[in-house]
């Protein structure tokens, strides 16, 4: 279920990954979260990119069942979003915080859930994007 400003929007793809990352001078790994979609209206593509955490271990499981805080590329916690809407990009216009949970991994998906409550645009997203990549090392 994705809503943008409280409007259902259709899902083409839900994607979760686990790449390398370099944050401080410390080499590591961040959880991003890649979902698609259609505008119905307009039948154009847009696109949701949300990165967060940092962990020196590329496993999954430590990114899951925990809830991350923060505003968007602020030190702490480690979070980049950007998004398309079809209409809008928004990325560090978003100076609020997003809330995200990371839950379980069933099925090689893992459930997730973030919502951003911004003046320029509110997203609310509950699903279970599929695990396609984790980075080796």
């Amino acid at each position: 279920m994705l809503k943008i400003d409280n409007k259902n929007i259709e899902l083409t793809k839900e994607e979760i990954y686990v790449r390398l990352f370099t944050l401080n001078k410390v080499e590591g790994h961040f959880l991003g979260i890649k979902l698609e979609f259609i505008n119905k209206d307009t039948k154009e593509g847009g696109y949701i990119n949300l990165d967060v955490g940092f962990n020196l271990s590329n496993d999954i499981k430590v990114f899951t069942n925990k809830d991350y805080q923060g505003i968007p590329y602020d030190k702490e916690p480690y979070i980049y979003f950007e998004v398309f809407d079809t209409e809008k990009f928004y990325d560090t216009e978003i100076d609020e915080p997003i809330n995200i949970k990371i839950g379980n991994i069933i099925d090689n998906k893992v459930n997730v859930s973030f919502e951003i409550k911004h003046k320029l645009i509110n997203i609310k997203y509950k699903g279970q994007p599929l695990i396609v990549e984790i980075t080796k090392k």
